[in-house]
């Protein structure tokens, strides 16, 4: 997947969630698509936090993402 297209998926899937946080796990084989990106293939997958809103006291919800995902947010 390109950059752009990878960046366009990832804006419209983490719409609305802000401060996003690695968890600082180790990463796991997963089979589900990505959170962030859709991509359907499995592969590594990595676990962070975001708020569903700007406020740090908003509701907090744990994602996962492939490892592109995982390397263009937080790397």
């Amino acid at each position: 997947m390109k950059a752009m297209e990878r960046k366009t998926k990832i804006d419209r899937y983490l719409k609305g969630i802000y401060n996003l946080s690695p968890k600082g796990s180790q990463p796991y084989f997963g089979k589900d698509p990505c959170e962030c990106c859709g991509y359907a293939m499995g592969g590594l997958r990595h676990k962070f936090t975001g708020t569903m809103g700007k406020k740090h006291t908003a509701d907090i919800k744990e994602f996962s993402c492939c490892i592109d995902c995982f390397e263009y947010l937080f790397v």
